[in-house]
């Protein structure tokens, strides 16, 4: 016999419910939409944009769950008048087959799974949180990005320190904050436990400690040498909070140097050539992007269910002159000299205004990877900035792997095995190979005449 279950979530002020099914037969996984308890404002069920993965059983039949009034809540099995629910993931028991793909394949598998799941779990917070809207407010147990990026850090390095418990984790966040709020933890851990995983490639977090543990991995590491995992389980939280592109990535780092990076990018729509902050994929789960150093990049579809199969990317097209050259930037970071830049690209006699804006420093490495823009020159107001590895690790790998080139200001490539920053690199410049040296010159001769301290 079938039973029902009420499984709640709680994401800032925002409460969503789910019914799911338990029974003695096998667990298998679909998805289920989450429906808003109902209010005399709105008596009607509202259904969230994203599907939010959860339990379900192998056997169900239809009219078991056939209604959308359980009493302020639905589940709304993602294929309910079938037998056999579509898998979560499908790659999870098929490795994807890249050609000549031979050092590194259990790695970028691995680490495509995480990104996917820790996509689909982001993806389903920012839906809540343009749901909600500016009444979704910070408070003293945190924000929803804040819970989202602990969940998604939590999700990456259980998968891949399952497969590989030696190597070591660089990450943005750590376990004390959560530690020192209860409220906060079980936020988290909601997050987290309502995400099912089918098979055993990837295991479930058993515990709330085990959550610290994982979490706890990922904020302690100070150096980079050896099998690094870097990782970013959110880069691009302003845009991620304004529903436009955000980026989950992850990156193995050996000795210092990128040997597997994969962004995922739920917004940015499949078989676009030019990425744009507010054009974002509303119907899909955007797009997963991976390379192994030496071998080229490669695209995948993603969805709720599933990993599209591996398409390589074709390699970048070479421009002649500085002034061919479109940009993409942020023209809204404290880490760009504005006024320096802007005479950097009058120098190189551009002869469009055009650029592209994008907050997230990975969705535009990803904007450079499909080739819509060229170039990207970041120079920081002060001498004594550094960026953190996991701002660029894997980004860069999956550019340089389509033809791209990338140095700092000094022309000197980018160092990962120094630590949790950049420490032997300042700025960023990529560009066609063709030009970057020229474009190089310029930003030197520019940074002669307008020195930075």
């Amino acid at each position: 016999m079938h039973k029902l279950h009420r499984t709640r979530l709680k994401i800032g002020a925002r409460s969503i419910t789910a019914i799911t099914c338990s029974s003695p037969v096998r667990k298998r996984i679909s998805t289920a939409r989450f429906f808003t308890r109902p209010s005399s404002q709105t008596p009607e069920l509202s259904p969230c944009r994203s599907e939010v993965t959860l339990l379900k059983h192998k056997h169900i039949h239809s009219h078991t769950l056939n209604s959308q009034h359980w009493s302020g809540a639905c589940y709304i099995p993602h294929n309910h008048n079938t037998a056999q629910p579509k898998q979560l993931l499908r790659s999870a028991h098929s490795p994807p087959k890249l050609a000549n793909q031979m050092e590194y394949a259990k790695e970028l598998h691995i680490a495509s799974i995480a990104v996917h799941h820790a996509s689909i779990l982001t993806n389903s917070v920012q839906s809540i949180i343009q749901q909600k809207g500016n009444s979704l407010e910070k408070d003293e147990f945190g924000d929803p990005v804040t819970i989202a990026d602990f969940a998604s850090q939590a999700m990456i390095i259980n998968a891949i320190h399952h497969h590989f418990p030696d190597d070591t984790f660089v990450g943005e966040e750590d376990e004390s904050m959560l530690r020192s709020s209860p409220e906060l933890l079980e936020r988290v851990w909601a997050l987290v436990d309502g995400m099912e995983i089918e098979g055993d490639e990837v295991p479930r977090l058993g515990s709330r400690e085990d959550l610290l543990r994982v979490i706890g991995l990922g904020g302690k590491e100070e150096t980079a040498k050896g099998r690094v995992w870097m990782l970013d389980p959110i880069d691009g939280t302003k845009s991620f909070l304004t529903g436009n592109q955000y980026a989950v990535s992850l990156a193995l780092v050996v000795d210092g140097s990128q040997k597997v990076g994969v962004l995922g990018c739920p917004n940015i729509k499949s078989g676009s050539s030019e990425v744009r902050e507010d054009v974002v994929d509303r119907d899909g789960l955007g797009v997963l992007l991976s390379a192994v150093e030496g071998q080229g990049a490669y695209q995948r579809i993603m969805t709720q269910d599933d990993l599209g199969e591996p398409r390589k990317m074709e390699k970048l097209g070479d421009v002649e002159d500085l002034s061919e050259l479109k940009y993409v930037n942020s023209m809204a970071s404290d880490h760009l000299s504005k006024p320096i830049y802007l005479v950097v690209k009058d120098a190189c006699g551009l002869k469009t205004s055009d650029e592209v804006d994008l907050w997230s420093t990975h969705v535009k490495y990803a904007a450079l990877t499909f080739g819509g823009v060229n170039c990207m020159v970041r120079i920081p107001p002060k001498r004594s900035y550094r960026g953190f590895v996991w701002d660029h690790a894997g980004g860069q790998l999956i550019y340089e792997e389509v033809g791209g080139k990338l140095t700092d200001i000094n022309g000197t490539r980018f160092d990962f095995g120094v630590g949790r920053k950049l420490e032997r690199n300042w700025g960023v410049v990529a560009a066609p190979p063709s030009v970057h040296g020229k474009l190089l010159e310029v930003v030197e001769r520019v940074l002669e005449e307008n020195p930075i301290y």
